[in-house]
């Protein structure tokens, strides 16, 4: 991943194989230590998502770790050696890159939240951003939601034809996005309109990005798209 061109400018990877419990730890604690703590560096970064992760209990107050940790005490064919697994998964994990990278953070949009949103409405967003540049503004389901209905096969097929229709169902299952707008803007107050889905229906979040030269910005706001009456 380094040497390709335009590629990361640093990897956190596993010197071989790597149980998924662990590295979803690993990698929730990372998301809480950057969006959270929003440590300066890469390091600190690092550093503290792996001290974080070998806690045996965790935050008292992170629901998902707490789901996380419930999942695997019950699931998992080692559960009776979770701490030991979370551990070894520490040596497994190694940084390529300048621990003493500084990172960077986006700074906050905000978001109006609609009133009341139906199935097959044009919304008009509005929210405030610090910053100019180009604007990605969407419409999505959470992440506990799928934008199709989905049972799952009878049995595994082996054949390329099975296997092409699995991986186009993974890329459908991980696209939560409903619709999405594109515009340039300039730093202040804004107003878009985005179309809500006929079929679409339950909890929903709109979020924005921002794109500029130098920086960047982020916001979100949850709502619920309700059946029309």
């Amino acid at each position: 991943m380094l040497e390709r061109p335009d590629g990361p400018v640093a990897v956190l990877g596993a010197s071989r194989v790597s149980m998924p419990y662990a590295m979803a730890v690993m990698s929730h604690e990372l998301m809480e230590e950057y969006f959270a703590e929003r440590h300066a560096t890469l390091g600190e970064l690092v550093q503290h998502a792996k001290r974080r992760s070998i806690q045996g209990n965790g935050d008292p107050d992170d629901g998902q770790r707490a789901l996380l940790d419930g999942l695997a005490g019950v699931f998992s064919p080692t559960r009776d050696e979770l701490d030991a697994e979370r551990t070894e998964n520490l040596y497994l994990f190694n940084l390529i890159g300048d621990p003493l990278l500084r990172l960077s953070y986006p700074r906050p949009i905000e978001l109006e939240r609609p009133e009341r949103v139906q199935s097959g409405d044009v919304l008009t967003v509005r929210g405030s951003s610090p910053i100019a540049g180009m604007l990605s503004l969407d419409l999505s389901y959470r992440r506990d939601r799928l934008t199709f209905d989905f049972a799952g096969p009878a049995a595994f097929d082996e054949s390329d034809p099975s296997l092409d229709e699995f991986d186009a169902t993974y890329r459908r299952a991980n696209d939560r996005t409903l619709q999405v707008v594109e515009r340039p803007i300039e730093a202040g107050p804004f107003e878009v309109t985005i179309t809500v889905p006929e079929w679409a229906r339950g909890a929903a979040v709109i979020r924005a990005f921002v794109a500029g030269e130098q920086e960047a910005a982020l916001g979100s706001v949850d709502l619920t798209i309700r059946k029309p009456r």
